[in-house]
């Protein structure tokens, strides 16, 4: 495991809330993990309150309780 990355597929986060963007609704299953983009591993995740994916940085995600 690469020892930037936090979290693999299936791990189950939160999105931090950034700027006045809509609320994200979640918690939120890591699908895959993508390529760092400016240091930042990237994570496609997924709600199951959604039909889509995003990608998000790893600096966006904590742990879901």
């Amino acid at each position: 495991m690469d020892a930037k990355r936090h979290f693999n597929p299936g791990d189950r986060v939160t999105v931090s809330a950034v700027g006045a963007g809509a609320r994200l609704r979640g918690p939120f299953r890591v699908v895959s993990v993508l390529p760092p983009e400016g240091g930042d591993t990237r994570y496609r995740i997924k709600s199951d309150l959604e039909q889509y994916e995003r990608v998000v940085g790893e600096s966006r995600l904590v742990p879901a309780k």
